[in-house]
């Protein structure tokens, strides 16, 4: 089983969900852990928690906001070091039938599921890939 001791983690949606059983998996295994999440209190339940565990920063992030995103990555490996682990996690389904969806609900949707991950790779591929030390992407999907 592979330690990740050494490892950056950043997970978008890592607040709780998907992102937080990420978050709790990698830092059993020695990652440092950068969580970002829209939800402050979520984030602060959750560094709390992880805090106990290993090193974890917080940050609250519009992942569909390019240069917030780009921010959080700076802010984020000035304290932990270089991401070499990025999980795009992040996600929203508005909470209504699809009759009631318009086009303000779906430009939501797509700019957190689609634009969001965009945004991730685009933020850190670069990075990983000048750094020479490779790196790992996942992107996670649901509904």
């Amino acid at each position: 089983m592979q330690e990740w001791n050494g490892s950056v983690a950043f997970i978008t949606g890592g607040g709780r969900g998907i992102g937080l059983g990420i978050a709790r998996a990698l830092g059993k295994r020695g990652a440092r852990l950068a969580l970002a999440d829209l939800d402050e209190a979520a984030l602060s339940r959750s560094s709390e928690e992880l805090s106990a565990v290993t090193e974890a920063e917080t940050v609250q992030l519009d992942v569909r906001d390019r240069a917030a995103f780009a921010a959080a990555a700076d802010l984020v490996e000035s304290k932990l070091g270089p991401v070499d682990l990025l999980f795009n996690n992040a996600e929203i389904a508005p909470k209504v039938p699809v009759r009631e969806w318009n086009y303000e609900k779906w430009d939501v949707a797509l700019g957190v599921n689609l634009n969001g991950v965009i945004n991730g790779l685009q933020t850190f591929l670069p990075r990983m890939i000048e750094r020479g030390g490779g790196g790992y992407v996942v992107n996670t999907a649901s509904m």
